[in-house]
């Protein structure tokens, strides 16, 4: 099908958006690249130290797309926060999404991060993902397929915050502290 669910990691459980300027930088650059690469993305979701993304392979292999993706953020990032080096572990995670269930699975999985995470209390709450693009707030994510499983979009924000129990590729809880590489601006 060539639809994956992604995931990038900060190296170190290492925070990866600091700051609203952050995330919104972050999905310029999906946008960006969406038009280059042309992939479709069809959900994700932004945390403080890793990023779910539901993609499809355009006319460029996952592998050229993310190091365009990371090596942009990256830099950025990096000048903006005074530092050197990585900022994401390894290379991105990513599984094969090969039947409609499973697509609709991994939707459901990734728009109900913040809630699971324990940061919102309804999906409806969270800033960084695409959750109001699925309503009239269009964007730059293809919502027209996950849409199309359901028979308006009330039965889909139902399936949505339906409780469940699934389970996809994510980051391991630990006990960890989350680390910061904000400083304070002179």
């Amino acid at each position: 099908t060539n639809v994956y669910h992604i995931m990038l990691r900060g190296i170190n459980q290492q925070i990866i958006f600091e700051e609203e300027e952050d995330f919104q930088y972050f999905i310029t650059i999906l946008s960006k690249y969406k038009k280059i690469c042309e992939y479709k993305i069809y959900t994700y979701c932004l945390m403080n130290n890793h990023i779910h993304l539901l993609l499809e392979e355009g006319t460029e292999p996952l592998a050229k797309i993310f190091k365009r993706i990371c090596d942009k953020y990256v830099y950025w990032y990096n000048h903006k926060y005074d530092r050197i080096g990585p900022l994401f572990q390894d290379r991105f995670r990513s599984e094969p999404v090969e039947t409609e269930e499973y697509f609709l699975s991994v939707v459901r999985y990734i728009l109900q991060n913040p809630v699971t995470a324990g940061i919102v209390s309804s999906v409806n709450q969270y800033k960084w993902c695409n959750y109001a693009a699925f309503g009239r707030e269009k964007d730059f994510t293809d919502t027209e397929k996950v849409l199309s499983f359901f028979p308006g979009r009330e039965q889909f924000l139902s399936f949505i915050n339906a409780a469940t129990s699934e389970k996809c590729i994510d980051i391991t809880p630990t006990n960890y502290t989350f680390i910061s590489d904000k400083k304070k601006k002179k």
